[in-house]
């Protein structure tokens, strides 16, 4: 039998201190982390609200103030 990898799973919200993440500005930043250090990842990601709920990615949305 040989050996099995040992990773790390995820499971959690990431919000910024100030303002909105975009998914894919996270994603950019994340991924280019997991990649530098020689890493990859396999999984999903989702934008959510303030509550944990899914929304529609705000790269998006338009929104008229």
């Amino acid at each position: 039998m040989g050996n099995k990898l040992i990773g790390v799973k995820l499971e959690g919200v990431i919000y910024a201190h100030n303002g909105d993440i975009p998914l894919s500005c996270f994603l950019d930043s994340f991924m280019r982390f997991v990649e530098e250090n020689g890493w990859y990842f396999g999984g999903g990601a989702l934008q959510v609200d303030e509550d944990g709920n899914q929304i529609d990615e705000i790269d998006n949305t338009i929104i008229n103030e």
